[in-house]
């Protein structure tokens, strides 16, 4: 099995947003196409804020997913938040219906 893989990431003004598609292709020729695709919007950006709140949650806001596929879709919301951590580190969590 071959798989080529593509990753789009994007920071913009009030949120960010991250794609990947994956292009499968089976020994017996079998071709599969699935993506993803995630936006967010950042509610503190949005409005100004710029400190940490309550000193631990960098940014929170809306979520959405796309999951496409073939014979395959799934369309999520919910609310998503990124935490302020020291140096390199990203630790975030979103939770979708």
């Amino acid at each position: 099995m071959t798989t080529l893989t593509f990753n789009h990431f994007a920071a913009f003004q009030g949120g960010d947003s991250f794609f990947f598609a994956d292009l499968t292709r089976s020994q017996e020729d079998v071709t599969d196409v699935y993506a993803e695709w995630h936006p967010r919007l950042f509610v503190n950006q949005l409005l100004g804020q710029n400190e940490p709140l309550l000193g631990v949650i960098k940014n929170y806001g809306p979520a959405f997913e796309a999951n496409l596929g073939n014979d395959f879709y799934a369309y999520l919301a919910g609310f998503g938040v990124d935490f302020a951590l020291p140096g390199p580190y990203v630790l975030g969590c979103n939770v979708f219906y």
